[in-house]
């Protein structure tokens, strides 16, 4: 099962954000060993041996990049063409300390893409309902971000679409070209993992989150 988000699929992007590998294996799904960092790296469907990394993109036609997420925020990128992808694997750690900002940089300094080519869509994560986080997060959060300040929850939760929605923004992209599926992990057993909800019974399920590029 994918979910989908109307805005990539009004320019015909192929993506989904689900529990599954996608289904049809005539497109090669090109994945990392994601470890938390910040590192947003090329690939192509002949690289070889897994990149480390939590961000992938790729300009090579047809290609599927995509990440693993059990509570942490996926985002996924294209400009309106269809011709550059790429995934990002944000939790706390990732979003607070610029992902999206590398993940943005690579396809302008790269591709030459300008805010304004682009489209993101937020896919399922921990919700500002359940996210709880120490008071050393939100402080960094704070710190980071001053204009994001009063949008946590005053018993500790972190809205972590809202942040990164706060930091496209910043960067230019104009809100009509984002997008996000408004849905929490862990309020949702019936549709999701949760590292948060599950621990341990877990046993390293997660749901895969990718975009395609066109032919």
């Amino acid at each position: 099962m994918f979910l989908r988000h109307p805005l990539f699929s009004s320019y015909g992007i192929e993506h989904g954000f689900g529990l599954v590998s996608p289904p049809n294996n005539s497109e090669r799904l090109v994945t990392a060993r994601q470890v938390h960092g910040l590192d947003v790296v090329r690939v192509d469907p002949e690289g070889g041996e897994r990149p480390e990394a939590d961000g992938l993109w790729t300009d090579s036609p047809r290609t599927r990049v995509g990440v693993w997420t059990a509570d942490c925020l996926p985002v996924l990128f294209s400009d309106r063409r269809g011709r550059v992808a790429c995934a990002v694997h944000a939790g706390w750690r990732g979003a607070v300390r610029g992902i999206v900002h590398e993940a943005l940089a690579r396809l302008k300094d790269e591709q030459g893409l300008v805010s304004s080519d682009l489209l993101v869509v937020l896919g399922p994560s921990a919700g500002r309902c359940c996210y709880q986080v120490g008071q050393e997060v939100l402080s960094e959060v704070s710190s980071r971000y001053p204009g994001f300040r009063g949008r946590e929850t005053i018993d500790g939760h972190l809205d972590l679409p809202a942040l990164v929605l706060h930091q496209l923004g910043n960067e230019g992209i104009p809100a009509g070209q984002t997008g996000s599926i408004d849905l929490c992990t862990i309020c949702h057993p019936e549709l999701f993992f949760s590292h948060r909800r599950q621990g341990i019974l877990r046993e390293g399920r997660s749901m895969i989150n990718w975009i395609q590029t066109s032919s």
